[in-house]
């Protein structure tokens, strides 16, 4: 067995040989790996001059993309460095551990001929770039870094395939922590209010505006297609074949662009980009700072590449939202990307844009409520409950109706008086005096004590309402009937219409006289199910009837 001291020894003297060798031959070099996934034909390869840097080193790393073919090789240019860094062009990790991109994300419209840097036969492209200005190295540790990037767009169009890739193999280093530069300098400094402005006219603001509230309009509309448990042809579109955890995914992003969307405070807007061929840029780790360009004040408002389409784009980029990045630009693109790879669909932010702006549309629904298609049982009668304004459903954002929750006491109470008064009434406010577990901040207060001062109940004993207990359908029938009668009704004596509800039996001769007014034909098989619970599409049924709402 080693000891100890001996290892030690060991790794220093192989780390000064080590040392020795970098000094005779002066760069840490990695060489060329083939495209991973590539037929185009280029090679990329990294160099750095040191494999260890201090606290005030660069970290440069050199990135020489070349052409080994014969033919030339068109390549698009935004996932190479040679104009500067704007898009995650590394892998990088420490100590096996992804390290945070913290340079920009930019939004484009698809790329054009013009897009794309020509590499001739036997040519090359050298960029460096200092990964500090672009990661965060705040820790020090042992870093890896590889080129990577994919994309459907990479290659110019003759040379497309519906996802390239381009990658290098890994070059280790040592760096030494550092102060993150980007996060510094990247925050705006001024901030009013709900939306904060750095370089924005006036009109520029009230663009900023109407954009952000369209796209909280789609949003809404994003999280409620996902709480409808929709799997169709609009998610099939811009995110693949379904499945279960990328569906789950993608279910996350739109909860959480909502939640950025409608509350961040601020969500702080820089216009001082001008460039024509961009609409935004954000940095992923800085919310919720959005850089507006040239390109978005030419948009509309909404539709497609809309400036609300912009802000879910770039909104999904933010890690604490989506994390998302680009691999394809353009509905083209994003579409050919949802066949090829849904993997990378799930996670490329202008299939969040094209979902949704949803333009062309795709599964548009006319019904009210999303979790009440068109073809279910009780749809009309949810429809006419809502449309005579007795309910907004159980959820606004998005709407629901909830239509196989139970319903409780205190909810009824206000169903059966808005049934009785129409859906301007409002209840006297409530005493707390009335019911002893029904205080004035009880939920539907006011309603169950007026529900009480009409005589329709007396409660469910001992002086207490019993508020949150769940109606049974032979209470409902009474409270019906006295709603629609009097609390002076008495209906006629049973004579046993339900097999289930023998002459005698609690609320008989109520049940069998909702029967007789056309408002149940009971739950199935002669039954009534005196004992079950209401559910909201029953209610629905029960109010429409009973109150005789169009």
């Amino acid at each position: 067995m080693k000891s100890g001291n001996q290892v030690v020894r060991k790794v220093f003297y192989g780390a000064m040989i080590l040392l020795m060798v970098l000094a005779a031959f002066g760069t840490w070099d990695v060489s060329s790996a083939r495209a991973q996934g590539s037929m185009n034909g280029a090679t990329v390869s990294l160099k750095v001059d040191s494999a260890s840097f201090g606290t005030g080193d660069r970290v440069v790393v050199r990135v020489n993309i070349s052409n080994p073919t014969n033919s030339q090789v068109r390549i698009l240019k935004w996932l190479t460095p040679a104009l500067g860094v704007e898009a995650s062009l590394f892998n990088v990790t420490r100590d096996g551990k992804a390290v945070a991109y913290l340079g920009k994300l930019v939004k484009r419209a698809a790329p054009t001929e013009s897009d794309y840097l020509t590499i001739a036969p036997g040519g090359s492209v050298t960029s460096d770039v200092n990964l500090a200005d672009y990661y965060d190295l705040s820790a020090s540790g042992n870093y890896s870094v590889k080129y990577n990037v994919a994309s459907a767009n990479l290659y110019g169009s003759e040379q497309a395939q519906s996802t390239d890739s381009l990658a290098s193999e890994a070059v280790d280093l040592f760096v030494e922590g550092r102060t993150t530069r980007v996060l510094q300098e990247v925050i705006p400094n001024v901030v009013t209010g709900t939306n904060g402005f750095f370089g924005c006219s006036a009109s520029q603001q009230t663009d900023l505006i109407n954009a952000r509230n369209a796209a909280s309009t789609y949003a809404a509309d994003d999280v409620a297609y996902f709480a409808a448990n929709k799997q169709g042809e609009r998610y099939v579109t811009w995110f693949g074949v379904y499945d279960s955890a990328r569906y789950n995914l993608v279910k996350t992003h739109f909860t959480n662009v909502q939640y950025a969307v409608d509350t961040a405070n601020p969500m702080t807007f820089d216009c001082t980009c001008t460039d024509p061929g961009v609409y935004a840029y954000v940095y992923p780790d800085s919310p919720f700072n959005i850089y507006l360009c040239g390109a978005f004040w030419n948009a509309p408002t909404t539709g497609t590449d809309s400036k609300a389409g912009t802000l879910i784009h770039e909104v999904t980029h933010f890690t604490v939202v989506g994390g998302t990045d680009d691999y394809a630009y353009g509905q083209t693109a994003a579409k050919a990307l949802a066949i090829s790879n849904p993997a990378q669909a799930v996670m490329n932010a202008d299939s969040h844009e094209y979902f949704s702006e949803n333009n062309p549309p795709l599964e548009v629904s006319s019904t009210t409520f999303t979790d009440v298609p068109d073809t279910y049982w009780a749809y009309d009668f949810i429809e006419r409950l809502y449309n005579a304004g007795i309910t907004s459903g159980c959820s606004t954002s998005p709407m629901m109706y909830c239509p196989t929750a139970s319903v409780s006491r205190a909810q009824m109470a206000i169903f059966i008086l808005r049934g009785m008064h129409g859906s301007a009434y409002v209840p006297p406010a409530a005493t707390g005096t009335v019911f002893s577990d029904v205080s004035t901040s009880t939920f539907g207060a006011a309603w169950i004590e007026q529900f009480a001062a009409e005589g329709i109940t007396s409660g469910c004993g001992g002086g207490r309402y019993c508020p949150d207990d769940l109606v049974t359908r032979a209470q409902m029938a009474i409270f019906l009937l006295k709603g629609e009668h009097g609390s002076s009704y008495v209906p006629p004596v049973a004579t046993g219409m339900f097999s289930d509800v023998p002459v005698g039996s609690f609320a008989a001769d109520w049940i069998e006289q909702l029967a007789n007014e056309g408002v149940t034909s009971g739950c199935g098989g002669g039954n009534y199910c005196p004992n079950s619970y209401v559910l909201r599409d029953q209610m629905a049924v029960f109010l429409v009837r009973a109150f005789s709402l169009p």
